[in-house]
């Protein structure tokens, strides 16, 4: 299975549209690949190659999708596993509203095929400033889909900001106070920005896994937390994406992208 959790400021007015931070594990014998374009240049995102869906990407079309689901794939069939919607919204056309709603839809007629999976699945188009949250609960046959208001959020297995779990909390108010320091007016410094709150989201100050998060599997060099992801979205349209991704061999790889939004 795979899980983690997920801060993002999603800003109605400001510099910066969306800044999203992202701490991905990996629970299962899956087969990953860290971020990259497709075949035709249009989407970046993380690859998971058995079904070829995605935890997170973004399009140059500025539609953007992460998911957290703590389901195996065995507990879903192929064409309907969380990673595949997130997937199936960067490649589509549906409005986030339209989508949400038809995945609810597709769901309720295809209840048996969902087991007892979990997910919690966003979907945004930044040129439409609309952002979507389709939850589904274990052992709930239900998925429950809600528009995300704009402010400062967070996104784990328990949903979308949970205020009765600590972590939670503890992690809003750490991205909050990291956030402060990402000036607006500095360019392409942001960059080197983005990379250091993606390492302080993951690592403490001593250089060890923050106490906020999960364990490192160092016994299975793909169980733990296998890559932190850093997305800013300026209002400008600009975008830059820094990745650290433990490949195969263990190895940390850093990966940089920055692009406009069309």
């Amino acid at each position: 299975m795979a899980g983690g959790i997920v801060a993002f400021k999603w800003a109605e007015e400001g510099e910066n549209q969306l800044l999203v931070l992202m701490n991905r594990e990996n629970w299962g014998s899956r087969i990953i690949r860290a971020a990259s374009w497709n075949e035709n240049g249009q989407i970046l995102r993380g690859i998971d190659e058995r079904y070829s869906g995605t935890w997170f990407g973004i399009s140059k079309k500025g539609r953007v999708s992460f998911v957290l689901s703590s389901s195996l794939v065995s507990e879903y069939r192929r064409e309907i596993t969380p990673e595949l919607c997130a997937s199936h919204f960067l490649d589509g056309t549906e409005s986030p509203q339209e989508f949400a709603e038809s995945v609810e839809a597709d769901m309720e007629k295809k209840k048996m095929m969902y087991g007892h999976g979990e997910f919690n699945l966003i979907v945004a188009d930044l040129n439409l400033c609309s952002m979507f949250h389709i939850m589904k609960g274990a052992h709930n046959p239900d998925v429950l889909i809600e528009e995300v208001p704009y402010g400062t959020h967070t996104l784990s297995l328990r949903g979308l900001d949970c205020s009765n779990y600590r972590k939670d909390t503890r992690l809003r108010e750490l991205f909050t106070h990291m956030i402060e320091d990402l000036k607006i007016d500095d360019g392409d410094h942001q960059l080197p920005q983005l990379e250091n709150i993606a390492g302080r989201f993951m690592y403490d100050a001593a250089g060890g896994m923050h106490a906020l998060f999960s364990e490192d599997g160092d016994e299975e060099k793909r169980y733990g937390i296998t890559s932190t992801t850093a997305l800013l979205v300026k209002r400008t349209k600009k975008v830059m994406f820094f990745e650290r991704f433990r490949e195969e061999s263990g190895v940390w790889n850093p990966y940089n992208f920055d692009f406009d939004i069309q």
